[in-house]
């Protein structure tokens, strides 16, 4: 092989990268849209149903479900999809050894919730036991690594529309009959239970697959899953951990009313989802096949993408906080409004992080982010709990958006420094520009009326987003691979 064919080879590679991600992003980005706007409506109605005080007790029980859930999967997820990627063959295996590791953890953790429910410790002992069942449940979700290995994204997203739709239905017809905590948490178990019936029959009678589980396999993803897990639950502490401060220090209804807030960071965290399930298998690729050009190419162009349109998005949203949360929750969540300005405008910087994380994980650098994880929760704990008492919500606010930039930072200071891949950070130049002019556009539609304000962010939004995803049209080269001896 020569060098000629080498740069043959990354540039064949580099036109299929462009043409997956296009066909996977329109897939996901169409299924990620009618699973947020399914779950944006059943989370409003349950916010006006319970209101800010019932609100706060459903949410405490489901933060610490998410919580629990997600530091177990999310590390597990991210490596089975890259290694399955990397070795389709090996695909049982991975699948087996993941579902034993998150039995193991959420049966543990589902037994705790059990007792903690029956000594009236942490909630409801009916919302424990139902968030034990939740936790159980979604043990089985594992097949969706595989659809995303093999980007083939329309067998998870059919899935998720359809459970997500039942549990709008259950939800609204728990409003009409009995609106509770207790109903709303089994309508997600029951939908969550139709999602894992759904795509373990795809993958049985669709691809054939029958786990087999590895303990070499298992092996392997203890040792690699363990650093992940950690950043994991670093992350999620400070995703999720203010609402617990908040209901100590200020009560349920403090807590409801910056738990409906910061359901926008959740929304954000789908971009990360789509990320994982597009990027993030094609980037392990190239590094399995040794492209370091392709890899560098889509790193900076992913990059380029989201930094073109999330700022203005998120400042766009700023500025329309109190027609957005009227609209969205209610008049009497307004007095939350600066803080919905903070956490809205933070959250447009969750999928950077994400894309960071990625790039990292894919590099075997996950080792190194527990230092830059440890750093930021200790920042986020402290500044917590010396201001949160006195300031409140605003603090956790301000927090969020702080530690944030500074995670960002630190988690390109470890890519720049353990690899040879850069970003030119030139493309920041265009969101420098964007930003603030869109949301000047916004701020001057909404003096006229709030609907054009609403009307002007979602189209100039909408074409910001269409630019971003352009950007991936085509994929070349971005550094030269090594010369290949002939």
């Amino acid at each position: 092989m020569t060098m000629d064919s080498t740069s043959t080879s990354d540039t064949a590679t580099a036109a299929f990268s462009a043409r997956t991600i296009r066909m996977n992003l329109m897939v996901s980005a169409a299924g990620r849209a009618g699973s947020i706007l399914l779950n944006l409506l059943t989370t409003i109605l349950i916010i006006r149903a319970l209101g800010d005080g019932g609100y706060g007790v459903y949410l405490v029980v489901i933060n610490l479900v998410t919580f629990i859930d997600l530091a177990v999967e999310i590390p597990l997820f991210e490596i089975v999809t890259r290694e399955i990627a990397k070795q389709p063959a090996a695909a049982r295996g991975w699948m087996a050894s993941a579902t034993a590791i998150r039995g193991i953890v959420s049966l543990a953790a589902s037994i705790v919730l059990i007792v903690c429910g029956a000594l009236h410790v942490g909630g409801e002992p009916v919302l424990m036991f139902l968030g034990a069942a939740l936790l159980l449940t979604n043990i089985f979700r594992t097949p969706i690594n595989l659809f995303r290995a093999q980007m083939q994204l329309h067998w998870e997203m059919g899935p998720w529309c359809l459970s997500r739709l039942i549990e709008l239905i259950l939800v609204l017809a728990a409003i009409q009959f009995a609106p509770s905590p207790v109903w709303f948490v089994a309508a997600r178990l029951a939908a969550s239970i139709l999602f894992v019936i759904i795509i373990w029959r795809t993958v049985i009678r669709r691809f054939g697959q029958r786990f087999r589980l590895s303990l070499d396999h298992a092996r392997l993803l203890l040792y690699a899953g363990a650093p992940v897990a950690l950043t994991t639950l670093l992350v999620l502490l400070q995703l999720k951990f203010d609402i617990f401060l908040i209901f100590k220090f200020h009560g349920k209804e403090a807590a409801g009313l910056f738990g409906a807030i910061a359901q926008i960071p959740e929304f954000s965290l789908i971009v990360n989802t789509v990320l994982i399930g597009t990027v993030g298998p094609l980037l392990a690729r190239t590094v399995g096949l040794g492209h370091e050009a392709v890899f560098q190419s889509l790193f900076q162009r992913t990059f380029r993408s989201l930094i073109l349109f999330l700022p203005a998005c998120g400042a766009a949203a700023a500025v329309l906080a109190e027609p957005l949360m009227t609209l969205a929750f209610g008049s009497e969540f307004l007095p939350g409004a600066n803080a919905f300005r903070i956490v809205v405008f933070a959250s447009s910087l969750i999928p950077v992080a994400g894309l960071l994380g990625i790039t990292a994980i894919t590099l075997n650098l996950q080792r190194r982010l527990i230092r830059v994880e440890l750093i930021n929760v200790a920042l986020y704990l402290l500044v917590n709990f010396l201001i949160m008492p006195q300031a409140g919500i605003i603090a956790s606010a301000w927090v969020r958006l702080a530690v944030l930039i500074l995670g960002n930072l630190n988690t390109y200071r470890v890519i720049a420094a353990h690899s040879p891949h850069r970003l030119a950070m030139g493309d920041l130049l265009p969101s420098m520009i964007i930003t603030p002019v869109v949301t000047l556009l916004v701020y001057v539609a909404m003096r006229v009326h709030d609907a054009a304000g609403i009307v002007a962010a979602a189209i100039l939004c909408g074409t910001l987003v269409y630019s971003g995803v352009s950007q991936l049209r085509t994929t070349q080269p971005g550094i030269k691979s090594a010369p290949t001896r002939v």
